[in-house]
């Protein structure tokens, strides 16, 4: 009786390396390949370490299906375990056309196994719906429904901050790619320049793919400002305008193409940049009038006529994370240009290039004076007593 040639096929992820998960595997596929009445000969066996990134291309599995092919052999696989809700690994396995048998799940057949593979698809997504319409109902009964407010009050500082630290890093960025530095390149060029990253310290790479990415979604939210508010006047959704920009061929953020989240995101940006804009022409206003009311030469009733409790409170939280985050990362970077051997922009150039948000900051923070964010919290809790007086009068007269 001839033998048939066999090709074994194990498994095993990048996180869960253990000998003795192989050993099982090793013997089952032994016993199934010394049964007496199949007759088999053991040509090769291929060990893979899964990998969980998208472009993990099964280069084990696909040597032991060349294998295959080209000695006529049968793969073996010791255990397809949850390898059959892997589009890819099924995808790949289907279309070599070779016999194969799953050592763990023997009822698994070519063309069965798209089937199972599809089934497998359809119960995570039934599984992760099921979780978000109760995540959904769970959040209506319980929690503070303000509390996702005021948390973005408290972070849009920073928040802000880090997008003007973006804007303000980008001329910078915009040169090492003129020179084709890779991510890697530009850590090292970053460092060795003297740019301290946005927290202090030395960059690492997981902090410029940050500023990157926010660079990236800046300069998207700048271009498409107008074609955006055109689709809020045709009053389409955020899927259709996620449509609507797909078909324009407008860059997105990921590969993907654009989608609802990603247009929720966009539409957030240029509120975000909007808001900077506003609030720093209400700072260049208010920062020569709060200096004037602490030099005596206007009263506070002058200030409170054109600036509210909301207003002042957050210019003072602006004032103070500008002072403490960009500030110094502005003086830094002028810094460094002024060295006669920088390998990067000019000083003037970078003037040019910083953009009106930077300017204004830089605006401010070249008029702010020290005692500046004390007189505004003053204003602050002046307009903070003048409303709650305002309200204590109108419950005072509706009781009598």
């Amino acid at each position: 009786m001839t033998q048939q040639g066999i090709v074994v096929y194990y498994a095993q992820h990048a996180n869960e390396q253990d000998s003795n998960i192989l050993a099982i595997q090793q013997q089952t596929a032994t016993e199934y390949a010394q049964d007496p009445a199949q007759n088999y000969k053991l040509l090769v066996s291929y060990t893979e370490t899964i990998s969980n990134k998208k472009t993990f291309a099964w280069p084990e599995l696909q040597a032991a299906i060349a294998n295959c092919k080209q000695f006529n052999a049968k793969l073996i696989i010791a255990k397809l375990g949850m390898l059959s809700s892997n589009e890819k690994f099924v995808s790949i396995l289907a279309k070599s056309k070779i016999e194969f048998f799953c050592c763990d799940q023997p009822f698994v057949t070519a063309t069965n196994m798209e089937v199972l593979c599809k089934h497998e698809k359809f119960r995570k997504q039934q599984h992760g719906n099921r979780i978000m319409q109760g995540l959904k109902r769970t959040s209506k009964r319980s929690g503070n429904p303000h509390a996702a407010k005021t948390i973005n009050e408290v972070n849009k500082p920073k928040i802000n901050a880090a997008i003007a630290f973006a804007l303000l890093l980008k001329p910078i960025i915009k040169d090492y790619l003129g020179k084709g530095f890779s991510q890697r390149r530009m850590v090292q060029a970053l460092n060795n320049e003297g740019f301290t990253a946005p927290e202090g310290g030395t960059w690492v790479l997981s902090q410029l793919q940050k500023v990157l990415d926010r660079i990236r979604l800046n300069d998207i939210a700048s271009s498409t400002k107008n074609l955006l508010q055109e689709f809020q006047t045709r009053k389409l959704d955020y899927t259709q305008i996620a449509e609507e920009l797909n078909n324009k061929a407008i860059a997105a953020m990921k590969r993907s193409g654009w989608n609802a989240s990603q247009v929720k995101k966009l539409q957030e940006r240029q509120q975000q940049l909007e808001e900077i804009t506003t609030n720093s022409n209400f700072m260049l206003k208010l920062l020569p009038m709060a200096q004037q009311y602490r030099n005596q030469q206007i009263n506070a009733t002058t200030i409170l006529a054109s600036a509210n409790q909301q207003q002042l409170e957050r210019a003072a939280k602006q004032l103070t994370a500008y002072k403490k985050i960009i500030n110094p990362h502005i003086q830094q970077i002028e810094m460094v240009m002024a060295k006669p051997n920088h390998n990067s922009v000019s000083s003037e150039q970078l003037k040019v290039q910083l953009g009106a948000p930077i300017v204004q900051i830089r605006q401010i923070l070249d008029i702010m004076q020290e005692q500046d964010i004390g007189t505004i919290q003053d204003l602050h809790m002046l307009a903070y007593k003048k409303a709650n007086a305002a309200k204590e009068q109108v419950v005072f007269e509706e009781v009598c």
